[in-house]
């Protein structure tokens, strides 16, 4: 037997393992991967472990396995294509009876299927197979259904797609799926030839700017070459009004300025339409030109560039009010933005009188009680506004309604809201305001402007807020109680921790959380712990102290506690979704407090072990206690920083529990390269999980690499170095 002999046996071997697996669980989806790797190889394109060793027997790899692989992927193309078809509501027809292609069917459905009678399309559900499969699909670029044709074309991720879209975009006869493929190989950053984009741009003319962005993104000198030719001046101009065109941005406004004068309406009208995407100021003086001169997409981009200040379309705007009858287009815009003068407000008050009730009279009433003196809005008004932004943070309308009745009160916040939204700086206004909206932050903080630095801010306010170590005026408490309980913290939703002593043996949040069970009832999220390790402290030097008041936050959606130990208290809340608790080892006590708390809410539960030498005193009965005890609704376990995380794996597979998960992590656990065997004996019980999280074990190349082909939705990164003795694994934190 000579070399090429063995190996063609060796590599054969190799694969069946994966396709008998794919086909016993119904996952045509490695096997596909796997030979795919191998057609790789054999076009010199290999990067899997064996791909160095190919070269030299490619020819007879391909005289002894060649048809046998292709016979395989026509098969397994034959499995995806079929299913995703049926998710699409369309009939399929049974495999051709006899033979290789039949038995492969029989081992993935256990009996070729009956066409059904009638198919129910789920779109959502054929993308979703269809990105799956990826490249399996791929022959179906050329079946007669355009929306068949589309989905495969949206699914494409793998660069081995590319050469197969263009070819596809050359003979499409749809408009759609003829976009989709520009945009998917616009992604790809493929620059299609002359000839083809030539022939393109004639069949669908309307796909014209499409083709061109991936153009107008490859050099800037390509850019104004495509610009400045009468050819592609238009298409171009088009383009660079997409809001995917995000490069050469000092390039892309200088030409859009410029085609604001160009003498062909429609260039005008798409520079006009890249203005108003890119917010470009400079084009004011020109718009309202154009405005004057009776262009309506001018007017439009005008009124839209009034949001932070009136001017540019002030005076537009009101020429049209005082019409007969009047034209009120843009009215409510110019009330409601950020800079009026007291001419405008003027001028806004004595149009009043002639208005028609509608968006435009309201705005202005409401614009202009603001400005009497004297005036507040009714504060149960303002609580329900208050309370509906609390409801949804996200709501701009909500925050602009608010806004108004803010600055109706004379609360500052109001007029940060406003800056906000017009896109103007709010970080200096914000610390001017300090004085008023946290008084007495100037008496625990030596620089309270400083503090600034740890907000992030929504529509002005701050959202999140970090505190790290005590000042040296106050305790981190007097801090937090002087934020959390002035205005300034009102809308704080997600807080953060740090060490309150630089020696974390001395920690202590158990004040600082008696300040938020106090002036804490909109806060979310809670992070007890904002600090690096080992650069600040080492994990378990950190004590929590008495951290038990956290459960009373009425709100509280999110946990995450870092650190040694401490107190926990009886662990029950109705609204917590996320707990995580990462230390370097976790102690029996509030182990038992997780085994029985309520919490009726949560979806995601994370604990980190760790290693037995620094507190961690719970095993595998613990951890199946734990499993029985999981909330119905849980989606995420996390057990992590596990010092035995390899005899987790077959109560894992066999618990109800898996099922229910869509997320699985083991990060930062002790598998070794002699528990490949164990994960592949129950491979089944995991691969429906969206994320199966193996990162920074103790595997070797060799092992992520067979377990990366079986486990598609895994995660292997940052795999440690393995020195332990047989009996010696050591978890990522410990000390």
């Amino acid at each position: 037997m000579n070399d090429s002999t063995s190996f063609v046996k060796w590599l054969r071997e190799r694969i069946e393992p994966s396709l008998e697996r794919a086909r016993t669980t119904d996952d045509p989806f490695t096997a596909w991967l796997v030979l795919e790797d191998v057609d790789d190889a054999f076009e010199g394109r290999a990067a899997m472990l064996w791909g160095a060793v190919i070269s030299s027997h490619v020819p007879v790899l391909r005289r002894e396995l060649g048809a046998w692989i292709d016979t395989e992927r026509a098969a397994l193309a034959k499995r995806c294509e079929g299913r995703l078809l049926e998710l699409l509501g369309l009939q399929t027809s049974p495999a051709p009876a006899g033979g290789l292609l039949a038995s492969v069917k029989r081992l993935f459905s256990g009996a070729p299927s009956k066409p059904a009678p009638e198919l129910k399309p789920d779109r959502a559900a054929a993308v979703a197979w269809a990105r799956r499969a990826g490249t399996a699909v791929l022959g179906l670029l050329d079946h007669p259904a355009p929306a068949v044709r589309q989905v495969v074309v949206e699914a494409q991720t793998r660069e081995t797609a590319k050469s197969r879209l263009v070819r596809r975009l050359d003979v499409e006869t749809d408009a759609a799926v003829a976009r989709a493929l520009i945009e998917r190989l616009n992604a790809y950053k493929v620059i299609l030839e002359e000839p083809l984009r030539a022939a393109v741009a004639r069949r669908f003319p309307e796909l014209r700017p499409v083709i061109l962005l991936g153009q107008v993104q490859a050099t800037e000198a390509r850019l104004r070459e495509l610009v400045e030719s009468p050819a592609t001046r238009l298409d171009a101009i088009t383009a660079l009004a997409s809001p995917q065109a995000t490069k050469f941005a000092a390039a892309r406004n200088e030409l859009l300025l410029a085609a604001l004068d160009d003498t062909s309406p429609p260039v005008c009208r798409a520079a006009i339409a890249g203005v108003r995407q890119w917010n470009l100021t400079a084009a004011v003086p020109r718009l309202q030109a154009l405005a004057r001169a009776g262009e309506p997409v001018a007017f439009d981009a005008l009124v839209a560039l009034s949001v932070a200040d009136a001017s540019p379309a002030f005076e537009l705007v009101l020429d049209g009010a005082r019409r007969t009858p009047p034209v009120l287009t843009g009215l409510d815009v110019i009330a409601r933005a950020h800079r009026l003068s007291p001419e405008q407000l003027s001028a806004l008050e004595g149009l009043l009188p002639t208005l028609p009730a509608g968006a435009g009279r309201t705005a202005i009433e409401a614009r202009l009680q603001r400005h009497k003196p004297g005036v507040s809005a009714p504060q149960e008004r303002f609580a329900d506004l208050t309370a509906a932004i609390d409801a949804n943070p996200d709501d701009v309308n909500a925050w602009l309604v608010w806004s108004d009745a803010a600055q109706g009160a004379g609360d500052v916040r109001g007029e940060l809201v406003a800056l906000a939204h017009a896109n103007e700086p709010v970080h200096e206004a914000l610390e001017r305001a300090l004085p008023v909206l946290a008084p007495t932050l100037g008496e625990v903080v030596e620089q309270p402007a400083s503090l600034l630095d740890g907000f992030t801010l929504h529509m002005g306010l701050p959202r999140k807020a970090v505190f790290r170590a005590d000042s040296p005026k106050a305790s981190q408490a007097q801090v937090v109680a002087a934020v959390m309980g002035a205005p300034l913290g009102r809308f704080i939703r997600e807080v953060e921790l740090g060490l309150t002593e630089t020696a974390g043996d001395d920690n202590d949040w158990g004040p600082a959380i008696d300040v938020l069970r106090r002036c804490g009832a909109n806060v979310r999220s809670l992070l007890l712990g904002a600090f690096e390790y080992p650069d600040d402290s080492e994990i378990s030097w950190v004590r929590w102290g008495d951290v038990s008041g956290v459960w009373s936050l009425p709100a509280l959606e999110g946990l995450h506690l870092r650190g040694g130990d401490g107190e926990v208290g009886r662990i029950e809340s109705a609204t917590l979704r996320s707990l995580t608790i990462e230390t370097g080892g976790l102690s029996r006590p509030v182990f038992d407090a997780v085994l029985s708390a309520k919490l009726p809410a949560l979806r995601s539960l994370t604990l980190w072990t760790g290693d037995p030498n620094y507190g961690g005193d719970s095993g595998r009965a613990e951890a199946e206690a734990l499993f029985d005890w999981a909330p119905s609704g849980l989606t995420h376990l996390g057990l992590e920083n596990c010092a035995y995380t390899h005899e987790l794996i077959a109560p894992l597979a066999k618990h109800a529990l898996t099922k229910r998960l869509r997320t699985l992590s083991l990060a930062n656990g002790v598998l070794r390269p002699n528990e490949v065997d164990l994960l592949l004996q129950h491979r089944a019980a995991f691969l429906h999980l969206e994320r199966f999280d193996l990162s920074a074990n103790l595997l070797d190349d060799t092992a992520v690499e067979m377990l990366a082909r079986e486990f598609p939705n895994a995660v292997f990164d940052d795999q440690r170095e393995d020195y332990g003795e047989d009996e010696d694994r050591y978890v990522a934190v410990g000390e």
